[in-house]
């Protein structure tokens, strides 16, 4: 009887094997067939997205090409004091290459060699020190000078660069209209303004003494001869006259900033130019290789630095001596 209810049990327990085995449950884990196609596909398309992301953000990049500068707060006007310095607060851009003190108040000229904006002049009112813009050029601004008893005699030079030639510009009417000065010259470089006879400019420039055109033994194209001198009109800009050249020294190899060249030809291209305020026909000129002087309005000229080499003179003074 025992021997026949284990078989019973084995045989029940053999049926529920078979049973679970060949149920149709949806409970259990589903496989699930995947295509290698479908994969490719996938991933061709997520290829071709991340290319046009690519290509998105080039052309974002290509767009951006203007600059807009920031705009300016609206500065308060600085408080004025005669026993300390202010700011005064001028236009975006630029700058200032120099400033001359008339009668009017102060003439500014301005240059901007990041190309952002114009080189400009202004005349800055002494008391409410507003700026008003009274000539722009696309070159670069040089300086200025105005006739003491005459302030609407104003001169300023221009320097010559890639795109524009150097060049001299006279106004008698306080600014409104401008003449370019007729110069036998170029490469301007300093200006100033006789103390005595306030009506006579002085202007350092380059000339050619034989020609800008010359031809080597050979009849090639060489460097024409340019020589330094000051040119001076004694009627503010109507004529002109030229002093004897400027003396050029002997040329020494010096140590320059790093970036800086100078060359041979350049050594006597004057960097300040100085009229005694005591004397007209006292002229004073620094180069690149000389501290000079001339007493007869650069007819002749005297070298003060056979003492000592100094290169690129940036200014010049004097001390006038007072006698009781």
């Amino acid at each position: 009887m025992i021997e026949n209810t284990k078989k019973l049990i084995v045989f029940i327990f053999f049926l529920l094997i078979l049973s679970a085995c060949s149920s149709d449950d949806s409970s259990g884990p589903a496989l699930v067939e995947i295509s290698s196609d479908t994969e490719d596909v996938d991933y061709e398309e997520e290829d071709g997205d991340e290319e046009e992301d690519g290509n998105e953000e080039e052309n974002d990049d290509m767009d951006i090409t203007e600059f807009i500068p920031p705009e300016l707060p609206d500065l308060p006007d600085p408080a004025l004091s005669s026993t300390k310095w202010n700011q005064v607060n001028g236009p975006f851009g630029g700058t200032i290459t120099s400033i001359f003190k008339s009668s009017d108040g102060y003439w500014v000229t301005t240059t901007d060699n990041s190309g952002l904006s114009d080189s400009n002049l202004y005349l800055v009112d002494s008391k409410t020190f507003i700026w008003e813009l009274k000539k722009t050029i696309s070159g670069n601004m040089g300086g200025v000078v105005v006739n003491a008893s005459n302030s609407n005699q104003i001169a300023f030079y221009t320097e010559a660069t890639s795109n524009s030639d150097s060049g001299v510009f006279v106004s008698k009417d306080g600014g409104k209209t401008w003449d370019e000065a007729k110069i036998d010259g170029s490469q301007y470089s300093a200006i100033a303004i006789g103390s005595q006879n306030t009506s006579t400019l002085y202007v350092a420039g380059r000339h050619f003494p034989n020609g800008e055109d010359c031809e080597d033994e050979e009849e090639d194209d060489c460097t024409p001869e340019k020589n330094s001198a000051i040119f001076i009109s004694n009627d503010f800009g109507t004529s002109w006259i030229k002093s004897s050249s400027i003396p050029k020294g002997v040329f020494k190899e010096i140590e320059l900033e790093e970036g800086q060249e100078l060359e041979e030809e350049d050594i006597d291209k004057v960097r300040v130019l100085y009229v005694s305020p005591s004397d007209d026909d006292q002229i004073f000129v620094g180069t690149s290789n000389l501290l000079l002087k001339s007493n007869d309005r650069g007819s002749s000229w005297e070298s003060l630095s056979d003492t000592f080499h100094r290169s690129d003179i940036k200014g010049l003074a004097i001390i006038q001596t007072i006698q009781t």
